[in-house]
């Protein structure tokens, strides 16, 4: 399975305050059903990610057909509070 990180935004991030700035993993589908996309934001409660809810979820659905991006978005242990979470999350979608 390959995959490829991709920055989320070009240059610094809005709000951004020195942390790493977000990061998609994006898995592509090996065999297109033309069934579309998925972006998953690996929970946490906005304070870190849910890891296991990342790469085995987009294992999944590629052998269903679906391209997958994992969403690595900004979280208060990163020094950051909302609304930078979400303003990951709309730019990803």
């Amino acid at each position: 399975m390959s995959q490829k990180i991709i920055d989320l935004w070009e240059g610094n991030a809005p709000l951004y305050n020195g942390e790493a700035n977000p990061t998609f993993e994006f898995y592509p589908a090996q065999n297109k059903k033309g069934r579309g996309t998925v972006v998953i934001c690996p929970g946490g409660a906005y304070w870190n990610h849910a890891h296991h809810e990342g790469k085995n979820y987009a294992e999944f659905l590629n052998k269903c057909g679906l391209d997958v991006f994992v969403l690595y978005y900004r979280v208060a242990s990163t020094h950051n509070k909302f609304p930078s979470s979400l303003l990951d999350a709309r730019r990803a979608i």
